[in-house]
């Protein structure tokens, strides 16, 4: 399950990879990675954000289950259509749902895993819906906050760069 975010957060980051320096073609454990302020590698990095995103979605789980929401038959039909839309993407991909996990999410990643992954992130979700609606905030104690904050909620920083078009 881990090799799944892990995989997840390179994809997310693959198409401007070049932009930050990485270089695709080469070991992730060999590059240090430029947006590792401890001057780690591309695999650290990538490894500890797996790592949050897992960490944080454990801890959804859990409030989940101590609020007492679970999976209902409207969550495994969504989980359901989920492995339906990777198998479909296998297929035209040209390989077997197998194949095209162990291709996209690790050698090791089974179906089993891509499942159980799913069926925590939807729980963590419906657990987030059901916090965020539960919250009942009206629109007169926004309206306050923002007259009391209006300071720090006004204000933008930028920053601006020039340079002469015939240095291009």
């Amino acid at each position: 399950e881990m090799s799944y975010f892990f995989n997840v957060a390179y994809q997310n980051m693959y198409s401007y990879a070049s932009y930050l320096g990485l270089d695709t073609t080469k070991s992730l454990k060999s590059q240090a990675c430029s947006l590792d302020s401890n001057g780690g590698s591309w695999y650290d990095y990538l490894a500890n954000n797996a790592k949050t995103t897992v960490s944080d979605m454990l801890s959804l789980c859990e409030a989940a289950k101590e609020a007492g929401i679970e999976l209902d038959d409207e969550d495994r039909k969504q989980i359901e259509e989920q492995i339906d839309s990777l198998e479909s993407a296998a297929k035209t991909a040209g390989y077997s749902p197998k194949e095209y996990i162990r291709n996209m999410y690790g050698r090791f990643t089974k179906e089993k895993d891509i499942r159980r992954v799913f069926e925590l992130t939807v729980l963590a979700n419906k657990y987030t819906t059901k916090v965020m609606d539960d919250a009942d905030i009206s629109d007169d104690v926004l309206e306050s906050y923002a007259k009391e904050n209006e300071a720090s909620l006004t204000v933008a920083d930028y920053l601006s760069y020039t340079f002469n078009y015939k240095d291009l």
